[in-house]
């Protein structure tokens, strides 16, 4: 019996894919309102369906954001064994481990440990064991009455969310994603022992979002820009950073190479920098970091900048990024660990999954 559990946004995605409609023999979900009734064909039942049939279940895939959650309840409530509980990712999971299977070698050294996890758990972005831990946390969030803002406290710092984090739970979720993806172990991690930000540098936050990585460096660089295309995210960073208003430069606007005209609202890392220095750039700009790094070719030739470019929105992401800053004079290498891109906006599009290098460490050879 195959068993869908969501009626959701994540599982209307699902259906989408007609193979899955011929396999799917139930639909649970925990909303009380929707059980009992149709939902795209199907009838929406209680999850104590599962205790009178629980011989009978091949696979549970969790169609929805709080799948951890959900497995755990279908585990510990109805004594489902793990293997046959997967997530949304559950094809792409095969794909891959196939791939690799069938691909020994494309498998390096270091993906070993990835591999088993993946054997035994659900396909995510992160796949090691670290995250695990991630999930027994409770986040503490507040709402900010004048601001109509939810905020967290990072670092001893408050830190606001956009108005898309618009519940408690959302920002609490929020919290959780932030807290895993900067975890020491991360190969998302932007600061290291080895590779940081030093006292007085002048630094650069491309890709802001909520600002986390600048709030942890505020203290001890001398100017920070940041720079961010989302609206929503400009207005919740001019809250967070307004202590820091001597200090900090904020910028609306994407990272290009300076061809992308005015009402895109594109800007240059020469054009913000001019002939001034900088001595750090974070970049996390969805997949546009060529034309970014073709817009900073001054500064970059000038100036000895450490690089901490994000490099998992391609498949082959990290070696176009290296190749681009090796001809400037940058010696380039990975963080630790591996990174699977796949997201709720991508996961029914993503025909190869495939491991890929986090972040792209680049320093002036």
């Amino acid at each position: 019996m195959f068993v869908l559990w969501g009626t959701g946004k994540i599982a209307s995605i699902l259906l989408e894919e007609t193979s899955i409609r011929k396999e799917i023999d139930c639909v649970i979900d925990n909303d009380v309102s929707r059980q009992g009734k149709k939902w795209n064909g199907y009838s929406v039942v209680s999850p104590d369906f599962l205790t009178d049939n629980k011989k009978a279940i091949e696979i549970i895939v969790i169609a929805s954001i709080d799948w951890r959650e959900i497995r755990q309840q279908v585990i510990e409530e109805y004594g489902i064994e793990e293997d046959k509980i997967d997530n949304m990712y559950f094809r792409q999971r095969k794909r891959l481990l196939w791939y690799y299977e069938t691909h020994p070698d494309r498998l390096s050294q270091d993906m070993h440990g990835d591999m088993l996890y993946i054997r035994e758990n659900p396909l995510d972005v992160f796949n090691a064991s670290f995250v695990e831990k991630y999930w027994s946390i409770d986040y503490e969030v507040f709402f900010d009455e004048e601001k109509g803002l939810y905020y967290t406290r990072y670092l001893g710092k408050k830190l606001y969310f956009s108005r898309k984090v618009n519940t408690k739970r959302k920002a609490e979720r929020y919290c959780r994603s932030m807290m895993l993806e900067q975890d020491t172990s991360s190969p998302h991690r932007y600061i290291t022992d080895t590779f940081r930000v030093e006292t007085g540098d002048v630094v650069m936050d491309a890709g802001v979002a909520e600002g986390n990585f600048a709030l942890e460096i505020i203290d001890i660089a001398s100017k920070v820009y940041l720079v961010e295309a989302d609206p929503d995210w400009i207005e919740a960073l001019g809250y967070t950073f307004a202590p820091y208003n001597d200090k900090v430069c904020i910028v609306e606007g994407f990272l290009g190479n300076g061809n992308g005209g005015e009402t895109q609202k594109e800007v240059t890392v020469d054009g913000i920098v001019g002939s001034g220095r900088l001595d750090f750039l974070k970049m996390d700009i969805e997949g546009m970091e060529i034309p970014a790094i073709a817009g900073g070719e001054n500064t970059l030739r000038r100036e000895a900048v450490k690089l901490d470019i994000c490099a998992y929105h391609k498949a082959a992401g990290y070696e176009e990024i290296a190749g681009a800053l090796e001809g400037y004079g940058y010696q380039c290498r990975p963080s630790d660990g591996f990174m699977v891109f796949i997201t709720q906006e991508n996961f029914m599009t993503l025909e190869e999954p495939r491991f890929v290098r986090g972040l792209l460490r680049g320093r002036r050879a």
